[in-house]
C-alpha cells in the first residue's frame, strides 16, 4: 500500500508540492455525482486537491466522463495520457481506450481464506468479458492463480496500452465462511511504471 501512496505522491505532485488527494475507486452509478459534490466542498479548503475517480465498471467510462463535464472541474484522462496540471481536480483512470473488462461468471474460487493456513494458495477460475469501445468483444476463461500468471499476462497485455503487466489478482480477498457476491469480485491489475 505504501508504494501506491508513494507513486500518487510523485507522479501528481506539482512542482515538488504534494497534493491532498481523495480517492474514489471502484465507484458504481450514481455514486460519482455524489463524490464530485463532496469534493467540490474538499476544493473549497484544498484548493489544489486531486481527486482520483476509477469507476467500477470500465464500459460506464463513458458516462462518468459526461458527468465530469457537467461537473465544471478540470479533469484529465490517464488513458489519454492527458497532463495533470495544478489546475487539473479529477483525474480518472483506465487501463486503455479501447478495452475494458468485465467479470461475467465465477466457475470456482478455491483460494485460502484469509487467517487460515492452507497447504495451497488456490485459485479463481472465472470468464472475462471484453469490451472494445464499450462494445461487447469476446469473453475469455481465465484462471487466476500464481502459476497461470505468465499466460493470463501475455492474454491480458493485448488490450492495455503501452504498458506491462506486473500482478493480477482477484478482489476482495476470500474470508472464511464469508460468501462473495459476483458483483463485488473484481480484476485488479497493476501495471508497471
Amino acid at each position: 500500500m505504501n508504494s501506491i501512496v508513494e507513486s500518487i505522491r510523485s507522479e501528481w505532485s506539482i512542482e515538488g508540492k504534494q497534493r491532498p488527494t481523495l480517492i474514489a475507486a471502484s465507484t458504481h452509478d450514481t455514486e460519482e455525482t455524489a463524490i464530485i459534490a463532496a469534493f467540490k466542498i474538499i476544493l473549497s479548503s484544498f484548493p489544489t486537491a486531486l481527486l482520483i475517480l476509477v469507476p467500477r465498471h470500465l464500459e460506464r467510462f463513458k458516462k462518468v466522463h459526461s458527468i465530469l463535464r457537467g461537473s465544471g472541474l478540470t479533469f484529465a484522462q490517464r488513458s489519454k495520457k492527458e497532463d495533470i496540471t495544478i489546475d487539473t481536480a479529477v483525474q480518472t483512470n483506465k487501463l486503455s481506450e479501447a478495452y475494458s473488462f468485465k467479470i461475467k461468471e465465477i466457475i470456482s474460487d478455491s483460494r485460502c481464506p484469509i487467517g487460515v493456513n492452507c497447504v495451497w494458495a488456490g485459485e479463481v477460475e472465472l470468464v472475462l468479458s471484453i469490451y472494445k469501445e464499450g462494445v461487447f468483444y469476446k469473453e475469455e476463461p481465465l484462471i487466476i492463480g500464481f502459476k497461470n500468471f505468465p499466460e493470463n499476462k501475455l492474454l491480458l497485455e493485448k488490450y492495455i496500452s503501452n504498458k506491462k503487466i506486473q500482478n493480477i489478482a482477484v478482489l476482495p480477498e476470500k474470508k472464511q465462511d464469508v460468501e462473495i457476491s459476483l458483483e463485488d469480485y473484481s480484476l485488479k491489475i497493476d501495471l508497471e511504471n
